[in-house]
């Protein structure tokens, strides 16, 4: 029987591409690698970890784990990144579920604990959330957290993720059940919380066409690279539904200083 509504989002759109990496301030969002598979083990030897997602990981495990993420990109059934900065890994930041027809996603996340209290997950969830609403055109990405997890609320608040409400008893947790607060951002949601950055999408791939959405021009932008406008004057915070244009630079130092280059032209012509 045919269906009668056509898919949010048409099967493709993932795996004819190449998975993105994502800079916004410091942070880069890029594709898991089989060196962070130590760094793995020792996030879920973290008791806040382990307390929320409710498990542990060997280094075979591990290994496993890192290693279905391009499975799961190329089977457009989630999609994973590593949160790092200069000094290494910092987090997680995936959908665990994605369905493409629907156009829905749920977001799963974890910061280890040397980098709490810097405002990663939620800047990393908006530089995610931003490229799967704009580029691949979800329509609803849901973030689900234990009631007790007042941390995983806040995330979700700054990032623009509205409370929808509680799921009594929704997960199992070693103390018992769990009532889960349901967060959700859906396409077209104004953006009055969510947390200020700059955004550039990088695509790995140097044969990949460039996107052709359009940006703010700030200046004379080098070729290829384009950065979301300044946090908005009214709320102080940027709004992720502007467009990003996908870039492609083969080293991330180069397209920092040609970016931050093209800053200062524009700031002395007066354009910023």
């Amino acid at each position: 029987m045919p269906d009668l509504v056509a898919p949010v989002v048409p099967g493709g759109r993932l795996r004819d591409q190449s998975q993105p990496e994502l800079f916004i301030d410091e942070l880069i969002l890029r594709p898991w690698r089989s060196a962070d598979v130590p760094d793995v083990v020792r996030a879920y030897q973290d008791p806040a970890i382990q307390r929320w997602h409710v498990r542990t990981m060997s280094d075979h495990e591990a290994e496993e784990w890192v290693a279905t993420w391009p499975q799961r990109w190329a089977a457009e059934s989630g999609a994973g990144w590593a949160v790092c900065d200069d000094e290494g890994l910092l987090a997680r930041m995936s959908l665990r579920a994605l369905d493409l027809a629907e156009g829905m996603g749920e977001v799963a996340y974890w910061v280890l604990p040397e980098a709490r209290g810097r405002g990663v997950a939620p800047r990393a969830l908006l530089a995610m959330s931003t490229w799967l609403f704009v580029h691949v055109g979800l329509h609803r990405i849901e973030l689900a957290h234990s009631t007790l997890n007042t941390g995983s609320c806040r995330v979700a608040t700054k990032a623009g993720y509205v409370l929808e409400g509680t799921k009594r008893q929704q997960a199992l947790h070693r103390d018992g059940w769990h009532d889960m607060h349901l967060h959700a951002r859906v396409q077209g949601d104004a953006d009055d919380t969510a947390p200020g950055g700059r955004l550039t999408i990088v695509q790995r791939d140097e044969s990949a066409p460039l996107g052709t959405m359009a940006a703010a021009d700030l200046g004379h932008p080098p070729e290829g690279v384009v950065i979301l406008p300044e946090p908005s004057a009214d709320t102080g915070h940027l709004d992720p539904r502007a467009w990003v244009e996908t870039v492609r630079r083969p080293t991330v130092r180069r397209l920092r200083q040609r970016v931050a280059d093209n800053l200062a032209q524009a700031r002395e012509l007066g354009e910023v």
